[in-house]
This record gives C-alpha cells, sequence and structure tokens, in this order.
C-alpha cells in the first residue's frame, strides 16, 4: 500500500512546527499523534450546583503578560478538518501573504508566506529559514490543505525537506453531504519518499453528528492489513448528551474486543434532570468478559433545582444488590456507601453539608461542613466557612475560613485557619483591593508561621490620571510586584519585578517592558512593542484584562511586532541585545490575489514542463497543486482537482 509521493496531490513542509490535531492520545499501545479522540468519558457536570456568589473577576489581573510574537505564525495549532477558521483576515478583502522575521542586527531568522483558494481557504504555508551564508532564505518546506468539490478539507499533509521521520499526511473521509468526516488515514513518508500507511480512525454518527463509535487501527506489514486497536462506543439522548460511554481493546489471543479499564474512564452511564442536570452517573466495571455495574451517584434535587442530597452506591456482587460493603480494586480496598446533604438559605446560598457512611453498617454521619453569611458596615458580604468531623453527634470544626466579597462577586479579603489544641492558628491572609468600580488596584499575600505573619507577596497597578473607569478596559501603564524577604524599613517586603504598559487606540496593548528587581537594579529584561492597523478590526487583541484569546494575528491586521531581551540584566546591562531580539513584518494583498492561476493560457503558448511543489518533474496533470512552465517562458501554480 505504498503511494509514491508525486501522485498524492501537494506535501506539506513545516521546519519544526507540530502537526497533530491535539496532543498526543495513547491508545492502547499504539500512539496515535495525528488523531483527535472524539468520544471520552466524563466526570459528574456539577458536585453541588448551589447558585454562589460569581467568581473574582479580577483573577486575570494576576496573569503575568503574554508576549504576542512567536516563531512560527503559521497553521500549526489550527484543525485541519476546520480551516476556514484561519481564512480571515482583518478586511474581508485582504489575505495575509508573508510574515517576515530578522535579528535586529539585521540577519535573517525566518520566513512564511500563504496562499490561499480562490474562496478564501488556506491552501499552502511555505516556510523559509536562512542560507547557510546567511544573505537569503532557502525554502524549508510547506504545510497544505486539500479539497473537494464541496470545499471539505480530504488531505493535511507536513513534510519537513530534512526530516523524513516527521513527514505525515492526513486523509480525510466523508459520508454524503456530512461536514464532518468519518474516515481518517495517516501515512508516513519512508526513506524511498513514498507514503506509507499508519495508522487509520473510523467513525459512525448519529442524525445529530454525534460520533457513536469510532475505531482505531495501525498498518501492520507482517499481515499485510490493519490491525485493530482500540474502539469507543456512545449513545446520546435527543439533546446530544452523552448517555453511555464504553471504551475496548482488541485482544489479539482471543481475537475479539474487551473492555478497556485501565484508561481515566471505564464503562459510563447517565441520566438527566429536566433542568439539564446530573439524575444519575453509573460507572461499569469489565470483569469475565462483561461490564458489571461498580458505582452509581444519585441526585435528588428541590422544586428550586438545588441539589440536596447525593447517594454514591457501590455494586455488591455476592448479593447482586447496591448494598456495598464490596471489595473492588487491585489493592482490595473496601468500598462502602455514602451519601451527603446540602441545605441552603433563603438566597440558595450553601449553609450545610453533611457526609454519612455506612463502613459500621448502618449510616453514620462523620463530617460536616457548614457557611454562614452576613452583611458589613462597607456593605461587603462575609462569608465564614468551617469544616469538621461529627462523632456521636458532636461536631468538632478544624478548619477555618473567612472570606469578604463586594457587590460585584469580587473578594476583597481571605483568612484561613487550622485547629490546634482549642485555638484556630491563622495560615493564610489575602488583602485586596479595588476601587469603586471593581478595577483591581493590587494585593497583598501573607503566610503564618508559628502564629506569626510573614509578607508572602504584594502587588500594586497604577492608572493615569485620565483613565476612565466608566469604560469596559483597564488600562494601567505600570504594575509593581514585591515578595517576602525585605528589610523591615521596608515593610518586610521586597521588590521583585516592575511592568511597564504601553496603549493604543481602542484600548489595545501596544508595548510591554519587563525590569527585574530581584537579580539586577531595575534593568529591563524582555519587551515587545506591536504595530496595527487601526483601521481593521482589532477587537480580538490583547486588551486588559484579557490575555490574547489565540486569534492569529493576521485577523487583527498586525503590521509589525518587535520582541526585545536582555539576557545580560544580572550583570548591570540595561540595553537591548540585538543578536536576540527580532522583529516580524506581516504583508497582506488584496483577496482576489491567490497565486493560483485559472486564467486561460494565452493562444499559441504551449506546456513545456510540469512540477509538484517539490520541483520534481510529472509527466502528467497530479491532482493538487502543479507548477507549469510555458513556451512563452512564463510559469504558474496550477490548481488540478
Amino acid at each position: 500500500m505504498k503511494t509514491n509521493f508525486t501522485k498524492i496531490g501537494f506535501a506539506c513542509l513545516v521546519a519544526g512546527m507540530a502537526f497533530s490535531t491535539a496532543s498526543a492520545d495513547k491508545m492502547g499501545n499504539i500512539e496515535f499523534p495525528g488523531f483527535t479522540k472524539r468520544i471520552e468519558g466524563r466526570q459528574p457536570a456539577k458536585e453541588v450546583n448551589a447558585r454562589v456568589l460569581p467568581q473574582d473577576p479580577t483573577v486575570a489581573l494576576k496573569k503575568a503578560a503574554q508576549r504576542p510574537a512567536s516563531r512560527f505564525i503559521g497553521w500549526n495549532a489550527e484543525n485541519p478538518s476546520l480551516p476556514n477558521m484561519m481564512a480571515k483576515s482583518a478586511e474581508a478583502g485582504e489575505k495575509m501573504d508573508s510574515v517576515v522575521g530578522v535579528y535586529l542586527t539585521g540577519d535573517l531568522m525566518s520566513k512564511q508566506t500563504f496562499e490561499f483558494t480562490e474562496n478564501g481557504s488556506p491552501l499552502v504555508c511555505s516556510n523559509y529559514v536562512p542560507a547557510a551564508d546567511g544573505k537569503y532564505f532557502q525554502y524549508s518546506g510547506h504545510f497544505a490543505y486539500e479539497y473537494d468539490a464541496e470545499d471539505r478539507v480530504i488531505s493535511a499533509e507536513k513534510v519537513e525537506v530534512n526530516s523524513l521521520s516527521s513527514c505525515q499526511r492526513i486523509e480525510y473521509g466523508y459520508t454524503g453531504d456530512s461536514r464532518a468526516y468519518n474516515l481518517q488515514i495517516a501515512y508516513l513518508m519512508d526513506e524511498e519518499g513514498e507514503w506509507t500507511p499508519f495508522q487509520k480512525g473510523e467513525y459512525q454518527l448519529d442524525i445529530n453528528g454525534n460520533t457513536t463509535e469510532e475505531l482505531y487501527s495501525y498498518w501492520s506489514d507482517e499481515v499485510n492489513d490493519w490491525v485493530p486497536v482500540m474502539k469507543n462506543v456512545a449513545t446520546y439522548d435527543e439533546m446530544s448528551r452523552l448517555t453511555s460511554y464504553f471504551p475496548y481493546v482488541w485482544d489479539a489471543n482471543a481475537n475479539d474486543w474487551v473492555g478497556d479499564t485501565e484508561g481515566y474512564y471505564g464503562g459510563q452511564e447517565f441520566e438527566y434532570t429536566q433542568n439539564g442536570d446530573d439524575a444519575l452517573n453509573m460507572d461499569y466495571e469489565w470483569i469475565d468478559g462483561e461490564w458489571v455495574p461498580y458505582f452509581k451517584a444519585v441526585f435528588t434535587y428541590n422544586d428550586a433545582a438545588l441539589m440536596i442530597r447525593k447517594d454514591r452506591l457501590y455494586w455488591n456482587r455476592e448479593k447482586q444488590d447496591w448494598s456495598g460493603a464490596e471489595t473492588w480494586g487491585p489493592w482490595g480496598d473496601m468500598k462502602y456507601n455514602q451519601y451527603e446533604t446540602y441545605d441552603y438559605d433563603e438566597y440558595g446560598r450553601g449553609t450545610e453539608t453533611n457526609v454519612f457512611t455506612s463502613a459500621s453498617g448502618e449510616y453514620v454521619n462523620y463530617y460536616r461542613a457548614t457557611t454562614a453569611y452576613s452583611v458589613l458596615e462597607n456593605g461587603d458580604t462575609e462569608k465564614i466557612e468551617m469544616s469538621g468531623s461529627v462523632k456521636d453527634d458532636v461536631y468538632a470544626p478544624y478548619a477555618k475560613n473567612i472570606q469578604h466579597i463586594n457587590k460585584f462577586g469580587s473578594e476583597t479579603y481571605y483568612i484561613s485557619y487550622r485547629e490546634s489544641d482549642g485555638e484556630w492558628i491563622p495560615q493564610q491572609e489575602e488583602f485586596r483591593y479595588l476601587d469603586e468600580y471593581n478595577w483591581f488596584l493590587g494585593g497583598d499575600y501573607y503566610n503564618y508561621f508559628n502564629g506569626e505573619r510573614k509578607p508572602s507577596s504584594k502587588e500594586r497597578f497604577y492608572y493615569p490620571d485620565d483613565f476612565d473607569p466608566t469604560l469596559p478596559y483597564e488600562t494601567p501603564y505600570e504594575g509593581r510586584h514585591w515578595v517576602g524577604g525585605g528589610s523591615e524599613e521596608d515593610g518586610g517586603w521586597r521588590l521583585k519585578h516592575v511592568d511597564n504598559f504601553t496603549w493604543g487606540p481602542r484600548d489595545v496593548m501596544i508595548g510591554y517592558v519587563n525590569y527585574d528587581y530581584i537579580q539586577s537594579d531595575g534593568n529591563k529584561t524582555t519587551g515587545w512593542e506591536m504595530e496595527y492597523d487601526f483601521t481593521a478590526n482589532t477587537a480580538n487583541i490583547f486588551m486588559w484584562p484579557d490575555s490574547n484569546k489565540g486569534k492569529p494575528y493576521y485577523e487583527n491586521k498586525t503590521i509589525e511586532a518587535i520582541t526585545y531581551n536582555n539576557y545580560q540584566y544580572w550583570d548591570g546591562n540595561d540595553e537591548w541585545q540585538p543578536e536576540y531580539s527580532y522583529k516580524f513584518n506581516y504583508f497582506y494583498s488584496p483577496r482576489t490575489s491567490t497565486g493560483i492561476n485559472s486564467v486561460a493560457v494565452p493562444e499559441g503558448v504551449l506546456e513545456t514542463e510540469r512540477y509538484d511543489l517539490m520541483s520534481r518533474p510529472l509527466t502528467e496533470p497530479t491532482t493538487g497543486i502543479n507548477i507549469v512552465r510555458y513556451s512563452d517562458g512564463s510559469s504558474r501554480k496550477v490548481m488540478v482537482k
């Protein structure tokens, strides 16, 4: 089953770029790096679905600023089955032609060029690296797609010129007019430059497009055929919610499928309430050639759709009922039934949780957690959580947390305690400062050692005098960060680093510099600058406090991106090092320019030579992109279907 490379369509060569559609999935004993498992088991959707106060919206402010430049900009992180996600640029009538990267010394770094089909779908991403003398870019490979008449991806290939082991091709198959593929076949390139089959994924779908079965195989030269490895089967309800999941692996000795219980999930079944909450979760183990019930969780709700009880029940194989008290698992540990109850106040906030176990033959309450709410003078809500053991109906708390939450749902204060000899010993304490519009100004964080509070970390954000707090985005010009270990004169704080931010139109961050104060006297360490075309859409660009949403840069009409580095700041150097700093320039052209010629050749002009994208001669038109040279000296790329 070898397929010659020159007749397979077009190759996709991307130096140094990952091809897999997701992180590697280990299926049985075979790695399937190019495939994405469609069917997965799942955990209960909710432990307790009480309507609690919202999460602190300032959490994002703790994240470090992300450097928005990367060495390769192309299509490596996208799903080959959904290439149209990558076809958009800032303006509907434009496409990105190329990205060129150079070091600030003037030395060449990398280059990528992009080609699209007439309807704007990504076609070829070609990569270039500096030649040995560093004076020009030389071709290193490319990555590309092939489509059918319905514009569905039918192949995605990657080939690296200097790495056969990295070359890979995946072909996709479809049924009828479905947009979801039901077949994947992966090929690797052998030393002769030919594609050899490697792995296969086959999928069955229901009328709603849910995958009901996936079967994975690998190609065996020994038997000259596909050998099954694993399969997953699933069912869904009318709302496409998973109702069962059963994984299998192929047993070559038995020549049959056996249940797979070595992964994260065994067999599972699910039921749901009318409101969509979990009503029943059931787990199965594969024993003596069949799926045997192992555990189930039963959820009970009140009229407000709040969970008031959760039963955790184990199957007793001897009694054939759900009475528990059964030995399960490789360690032979005893599994006892238990249940939990939940109470709420009039606002739907959780107030008490009790856990009961049947280890003694009857249900006994052994754990309790309580939550009390009160309103402080400043309008914040104080939330006191306590948890501990219960013995002979006597509650003995051993942990306590206190939170202050403002009207926006943001945490302004937190302290935790552990009980010791009848006293509450503080563990951690946090102060967070927000203005009247809930913008984050900073926080102080402490740890306690032997009852003494020690500084852990501190941060402050500073805003310009003309900052408008009613706007939807924060635009601090500086952030300062401290750690504990400073002098008493500094309150125990030691300045760690300072971030400077520069903002452009529409509150878009266009510059960033970090200064180190731990290893140097405030010397700059890293930085970047971005130039955008602000006449185009900038909705997805880095804005505070949001991180970059992962959109391709060409959707935001990036013009230039510069990254600065200083790897000698600890020696007192305060200059950027041009040999480690670099910039990318982005080039665009009208969408109608595709690089793929569809205009008829002038009369009298004859074809003289034809090549594939690896510049190898072709004796006849071959599906994919062909490079054709003509008798008038011209050459053009031609798409052959």
